[in-house]
């Protein structure tokens, strides 16, 4: 057995017991667990979905985890348990889910899996109905992501890590961003400045020029930058899977006035819902006071996204960028907890600005740390 390098065989444990206290609430036998991070949550062990894997939670005793059969040695290396079973990969999930059931003696009456996962397809659902025709397979929701959304000190050690990263590069960005550069050639500096800091490899963030209408989601542009340009420029680092994430404007060559004077109402708009950052708030009345303060400035008119999302593990395998599981928007039906971290940001048609955030006990903390500024050269 090797414990994850990351977290001690006490927190596994504890995020065991979690488990299945919430699986006990929903009166569930046996927990198919399948989302990217979940199974890393749950197990230790992070793969691909090229084929079907799981981590599979009884109501009482340990779990087991199901990947290929090319991937047992790693799931071997990686899980804090010792049942890891692997399949061949022209066998169905469905019969070897049945297999590790039946070696175990489980004869699960309610199986809870999460509908929502991208792993949980209808074809999955069909074969796992078939192998427990007596069981009810019933839709137990992000029953884990929910678990995860609040951190361990551990967690929160791998955050920090990240956000500093992310300062630190965006810092040499500021400085390396000058005329007659492109937006791809920044891009390359950045992850190159992830792998010098000790960052995961894999994505760096949005890098783009600014316009009327901005994209968050660009592609690479190859387009020399022009003096007065402003790159648009999210990062997000991982380390250890864990991300933060962070947005600033950087002007290239000379800031023009009109840009600083955006960014500084922009800067406004969004410290009037990060003042409002502790436990127990309702997540849409938060997310309220940016889009109130961002029409009031008339830096929007109105947006269909959200202004805020959960942190976490991130691995390159995972499907979703995101995680939406806890979102600010108008309709949220959450309140904060100490322990969550969330990516804030703010945008308007021209820029955006961005924090990575943590809820403490009486509040919250910034581990973003760059100047919420326009940032420049000089």
């Amino acid at each position: 057995m090797v414990v994850t390098a990351s977290f001690g065989q006490a927190e596994f444990a504890a995020r065991l017991a979690a488990t299945q206290a919430a699986m006990a609430a929903q009166d569930l036998d046996l927990l198919i667990a399948d989302r990217a991070e979940d199974i890393t949550y749950l197990s230790g062990f992070a793969m691909s979905e090229t084929r079907y894997r799981c981590c599979l939670v009884p109501s009482v005793g340990e779990p087991a985890l199901l990947a290929r059969q090319i991937d047992r040695p790693a799931a071997v290396r990686s899980a804090w348990f010792d049942d890891v079973h692997g399949y061949a990969d022209w066998v169905s999930p469905g019969r070897a889910i049945a297999g590790i059931a039946a070696a175990r003696g489980w004869a699960p009456r309610r199986i809870g899996a999460d509908f929502t996962s991208y792993g949980f397809t209808g074809q999955i659902l069909g074969e796992v109905r078939a192998a427990f025709p007596a069981a009810e397979v019933t839709d137990c929701g992000p029953l884990v992501s929910r678990l995860r959304a609040v951190k361990s000190p551990a967690e929160v050690a791998l955050l920090r890590r990240a956000a500093t990263i992310a300062d630190a590069t965006m810092a040499h960005l500021a400085g390396e961003a000058r005329p007659g550069r492109s937006a791809r050639e920044v891009h390359f500096l950045a992850a190159a400045h992830f792998a010098e800091r000790g960052a995961d490899p894999g994505q760096v963030g949005p890098i783009v020029k600014c316009g009327d209408s901005l994209s968050l989601h660009p592609t690479l542009e190859d387009d020399a930058l022009a003096d007065g340009d402003v790159l648009h420029v999210e990062l997000l680092p991982k380390v250890a899977g864990y991300s933060a994430r962070l947005m600033r404007p950087i002007a290239v060559g000379r800031a023009g006035a009109g840009e600083r004077e955006h960014a500084e109402a922009l800067v406004a708009a969004q410290d009037r819902q990060l003042a409002a950052l502790a436990p127990g708030r309702p997540a849409a009345a938060v997310d309220g006071l940016l889009r109130e303060a961002l029409s009031e400035a008339g830096l929007r008119d109105g947006f269909s996204h959200i202004t805020g999302y959960v942190l976490g593990d991130y691995y390159d395998w995972t499907p979703r960028g995101s995680d939406l599981t806890y979102a600010f928007h108008p309709e949220a039906d959450w309140h904060l907890a100490a322990g969550m971290t969330f990516h804030m940001y703010a945008a308007s048609e021209r820029m955006s600005v961005s924090e990575t955030v943590l809820i403490t006990d009486d509040g919250h903390e910034r581990l973003t740390r760059t100047p919420r500024v326009l940032l420049t050269n000089t």
